[in-house]
């Protein structure tokens, strides 16, 4: 029994406990960021949510806009202007078959504007 006790004494002897204004400074950081993680989570489920509905939506409407831009009536002037750019970048862009290409390949610049823009807004107005 007296090694034990020896071995106590001398184990707090050699303890070496902080000040007490340190422990208070390391409890206040700890609970600010116990406080930020927990006010983060909510945030968080946001974001996952709005890109989750993002997702789905620019994959649920590009079949639509392509099959639209495929389906073009050229009844109006508008759309005759558009069809007309597109047949015109489709001969400068090479072979008959490449108008098809041309519309596709629009299509993907809208759905890519579509998903970058709000990516390019919340890196822009982020406060970190």
């Amino acid at each position: 029994m007296a090694p034990l006790r020896r071995e106590k004494t001398r184990a707090l002897e050699e303890a070496v406990v902080p000040a007490a204004h340190v422990v208070w400074w390391r409890a206040q950081i700890r609970a600010r960021a116990e406080a930020h993680r927990i006010a983060a989570q909510p945030v968080t489920f946001a974001q996952a949510v709005a890109v989750v509905s993002r997702v789905v939506v620019t994959l649920t409407t590009v079949p639509a806009i392509i099959t639209w831009a495929r389906n073009l009536s050229i009844e109006s002037v508008l759309v005759r202007d558009v069809a007309a750019s597109v047949s015109a970048i489709a001969e400068a862009a090479g072979p008959a078959g490449a108008a098809p290409l041309a519309v596709s390949a629009v299509a993907v610049g809208l759905a890519a504007c579509l998903v970058l823009v709000p990516v390019v807004l919340y890196v822009l107005l982020a406060d970190d």
